[in-house]
């Protein structure tokens, strides 16, 4: 379906839920821009409800993949310990000990 056929049937759905069976408008248009905002602001509301349940479930997963990696992790804890002696030994590089 082209831009045009989408924008013709779009248009067509408006006329007929904005007027009556004579033509005559059924809401004024401060209904109307109501009505518009209204949409928009749902639509939004539901795009960013599904972002933050999508956020939640990428952190279970992430939260369970670290639970089951944290016994292969336990060297990380003894990191800061050899940080600090690679320190003194370039320490006593630089003072020729």
């Amino acid at each position: 379906m082209t831009k045009q056929v989408r924008a013709r049937e779009w248009a067509r759905k408006e006329v007929e839920f904005w007027t009556d069976s004579s033509g005559h408008l059924t809401q004024t248009p401060q209904e109307m821009a109501e009505r518009g905002w209204k949409a928009g602001f749902e639509a939004g509301r539901r795009e960013a409800a599904a972002a933050l349940e999508a956020a939640r479930e990428d952190a279970e997963r992430l939260a369970e993949a670290l639970r089951e990696a944290q016994p292969f992790i336990g060297w990380a804890g003894s990191y800061p310990e050899l940080h600090a002696k690679i320190d003194a030994l370039l320490r006593d590089q630089e003072e020729g000990k």
